[in-house]
């Protein structure tokens, strides 16, 4: 809580604001801001107690705290000596994190993941570096009024939504400490290389989707380059699953992402991800629900592409292909998969069903490895 008191800061009571939902109203601007100030003094608080502001990689927030004019060299050796230091960085890290990410970020990491707010801290950052976000960040907020703010709006929820996603995967596929600059040298390169790729990997729907969506920021005056970069977060969601398999396997990431799309394709695992994704939630346990089904779905999509590429293949020019005729020649094993795929398509679904069909997928991905 940060030493909040409801009453002092003059912010509603649960009565009030039980009220307002009714009247389909929230928090205030000036609420708002107050919830938001105290944010930032309990993440301070916990990142003080930690060792993030030791880290090497976060000297930045310690250089960047003074005027342009003192950040070069001659006088950056004194900053790392100051008394304040690590209080310094503290506050900046605070301040961006909640301020790009807003202010239930921290605590739904907390709830999604398990982890304490100093490792979603480190999960956060190396997910920012990886995805380019700070740049991204700043190439939408400098469009001004260019472009109509919704749509600005919009595209800074969609970069917070690749982040978090990002965030989360890294704290839920760490092992052992997070080490930031060690988890961005990995991963930077390899997501670099697959973004400016993706676009011919895509199947059906989703690269109409994401076609559509770039012609949508186009005509609304966003610059292209931009505009292509925004149409792909939705796609590059699996950018870490599919870094991961390159890293873990020595495969190449171009290589494991044909096979991971043609396989996301043929068994419509992108359609039943955002089946999930829509599922409305309506308390605390769902919303984990929820993200434990959406990286269960990604997860055994990543270990089918592994074992594909693990196959006797001859030639690699056209992995899709083989893909393809890889899960064809074990249609009877997909038989009840697609019974289920079908089933969902008719009916308003439900937690339990996403429970059942994934239980589907994980003992066909069982099955698979037990007749490789």
């Amino acid at each position: 809580s940060a030493g909040l008191d409801s009453a002092v800061e003059f912010l509603p009571t649960a009565d009030e604001l039980s009220a307002r939902a009714v009247a389909g109203q929230g928090f205030t601007r000036p609420e708002i801001a107050v919830l938001m100030a105290y944010t930032k003094i309990q993440l301070k608080k916990q990142l003080l107690i930690s060792q993030v502001p030791d880290d090497q990689f976060v000297n930045f927030a310690l250089i960047n705290y003074f005027p342009k004019a003192l950040q070069d060299k001659a006088y950056s050796k004194y900053m790392q000596k100051h008394r304040l230091k690590r209080a310094i960085i503290a506050t900046q890290l605070s301040n961006s994190i909640i301020n790009e990410m807003g202010i239930n970020f921290i605590q739904r990491l907390e709830e999604e993941s398990g982890s304490n707010s100093p490792d979603i801290a480190c999960a956060y950052l190396a997910a920012r570096e990886v995805f380019d976000a700070y740049d991204l960040r700043m190439q939408i907020k400098n469009l001004g009024c260019n472009v109509d703010m919704a749509v600005q709006v919009s595209m800074l929820q969609d970069l917070n939504r690749l982040i978090r996603r990002g965030t989360r995967w890294f704290l839920r596929n760490r092992s052992g400490k997070l080490d930031i600059a060690n988890m961005i040298k990995q991963y930077q390169p390899l997501v670099y290389e697959l973004q400016s790729n993706i676009d011919m990997y895509l199947h059906d729907t989703r690269n109409e989707k994401l076609v559509s969506e770039r012609k949508r920021l186009i005509s609304a005056a966003v610059p292209e380059e931009l505009a292509k970069r925004v149409s792909r977060f939705n796609a590059m969601f699996a950018a870490l699953d599919i870094a991961k398999a390159a890293i873990d396997n020595k495969f190449n990431i171009l290589e494991v992402a044909q096979v991971y799309f043609a396989i996301g394709g043929k068994l419509k695992l992108g359609w039943f991800g955002e089946m999930i994704n829509k599922q409305p939630v309506a308390n605390h346990w769902e919303a984990l629900a929820r993200a434990a089904f959406r990286d269960d779905v990604d997860r055994q999509q990543r270990h089918l592409a592994v074992n594909i590429l693990k196959s006797n293949i001859e030639n690699k020019d056209d992995l899709m292909h083989y893909a393809e005729n890889w899960l064809a020649q074990r249609k009877d094993l997909f038989a009840r998969w697609e019974f289920f795929v079908e089933e969902l398509k008719t009916v308003t679904p439900e937690f339990t069903m996403f429970a059942v069909a994934l239980r589907e997928l994980l003992d066909l991905s069982q099955a698979i490895l037990d007749t490789e």
